[in-house]
């Protein structure tokens, strides 16, 4: 060793004992080292800190590119769309559905944060459709001067039964026909704009309800919707709900009269828009009835009972001063079919479910009468089913009841049938609110 190195190392033996470990500076040099030691370790917790901040905020202001990254895996091999490793999160169109999965702030559900449930649509439209255009003709045959049969409001869907060059058969609702086909999307198609086409399904939960043109307990009544009707809900104003009718035209119900379920809209036949034409048709003529008849009453109150406007007075006087009128009689029996029954006692379920035993074989004997005259029809179901004649033999209430009869509603169609006639000669009734002069047995007046 030479002797530079080694005054080196003897100047350096001497520092360390006059200044390290000399006793008069032990107390000094324990707080330097601890003073060093408190540095370093803050200085370590600064840079995780940190470290984990920009990871963070990585995460927080990730780009959102216009395909999923198919390497955010996990070890189960399930891919997610947030990965603290990757800045690449969603898809645009996902934004919306992993929007719906927050739970908490900053928190995503796992089952929302899954790839598979950003890609997957909430509806498959296979072999279905969605109409894209408003008030679609459906027709009888694949010709634009085929017979009209019903009507694709816009956002009605159903299946696809075949495709003839630029048409397209259909099956929606009730009603089977063909459609032009750009007015239409199917299948993949379908399914890209399926959730935005779904509308609420509002349906009738109360005897009768009154629809009327404006959301207004005032406003004019078009016409009373029997329960168990369904339309499709536009929008909400207070406290009525705006729908829309068979002809596609707008209407307003109360809200405490229906209840709403998520749904799509489908076929209208025109039947249903006859039905609604007829509806409001009748309802118009009864208001005017009702207003002649009160007319009527103030002029000529030395021959008739003076009516209140409590109609169930009207109704109770009516009864009183006229049943007489209507004995009950043995009618020749109608020989018809097991299926006959049936439709017969559906038609008087829907037509007046609500009433009593008399009141409905009243209604069944109304349509046997017809079909004795001859001039309604040669048939039980020509005479049920006759244009603007039976309104309710479209509703649902009467297809529920032709595939599950009402007790109380077959036991008047089958007495009817035998012969028990209760309102011979009548052909027709109505409301007694309407102010109907007949026979009165429940809320029905006969005539």
């Amino acid at each position: 060793m030479n002797r530079r190195v080694t005054l080196k190392l003897k100047n350096m033996k001497m520092f360390c004992k006059k200044y390290i470990f000399n006793s008069r500076f032990i107390v000094r040099n324990t707080m330097v080292v601890a003073g060093v030691v408190a540095v370093a370790g803050t200085a370590a917790v600064v840079g995780t800190v940190i470290k984990e901040n920009a990871k963070a905020a990585e995460v927080e202001s990730a780009s959102i590119s216009e395909s999923v990254d198919a390497s955010l895996t996990t070890a189960s091999n399930e891919q997610y769309v947030i990965n603290l490793s990757d800045t690449k999160l969603l898809d645009v169109d996902s934004l919306s559905v992993l929007a719906d999965g927050v739970i908490a702030e900053n928190q995503v559900s796992i089952e929302a944060n899954k790839l598979e449930s950003l890609s997957n649509s909430k509806f498959d439209m296979t072999g279905k459709f969605l109409s894209t255009g408003d008030a679609i003709n459906i027709r009888k045959t694949a010709d634009a001067n085929g017979e009209l049969v019903g009507i694709l409001p816009q956002g009605a869907t159903g299946d696809v039964l075949s495709v003839s060059g630029d048409w397209t058969e259909i099956q929606s609702g009730e009603v089977t026909g063909y459609v032009a086909s750009s007015y239409i999307v199917t299948d993949e198609e379908a399914t890209e704009i399926a959730e935005d086409m779904q509308v609420k399904i509002a349906t009738v939960s109360i005897s009768q309800a009154k629809v009327r043109e404006e959301a207004d307990k005032d406003a004019d009544v078009l016409y009373l919707a029997s329960s168990g009707a369904t339309f499709p809900v536009v929008d909400a104003e207070g406290d009525y709900k705006e729908i829309e009718l068979a002809d596609c035209s707008r209407a307003f119900v109360a809200a405490d009269c229906i209840t709403e379920v998520d749904g799509f809209k489908t076929a209208i036949s025109i039947a249903d828009v006859d039905a609604l034409t007829a509806a409001k048709s009748y309802y118009a003529e009864s208001t005017t009835e009702t207003t002649v008849a009160s007319n009527d009453t103030k002029t000529e109150t030395t021959t008739e009972t003076k009516k209140t406007t409590d109609s169930a007075t009207t109704a109770t006087t009516t009864a009183t001063t006229e049943t007489t009128t209507a004995a009950s009689t043995t009618e020749t029996t109608v020989e018809v079919s097991t299926d006959d029954v049936t439709l017969l006692a559906a038609i008087v379920f829907a037509e007046a479910g609500n009433q009593s035993y008399e009141g409905q074989l009243a209604v069944a004997n109304v349509v046997l009468n017809r079909l004795r005259s001859g001039r309604y029809g040669s048939s039980l179901s020509a005479v049920i089913y006759a244009p603007s004649q039976f309104t309710a033999s479209t509703t649902s209430a009467f297809y529920g009841a032709l595939s599950n009869p009402n007790s109380t509603s077959l036991a008047a169609a089958q007495d009817a049938l035998a012969g028990n006639n209760n309102v011979p000669g009548y052909y027709n009734f109505r409301p007694t609110w309407t102010g109907a002069s007949g026979y009165v047995i429940g809320d029905h007046v006969f005539f």
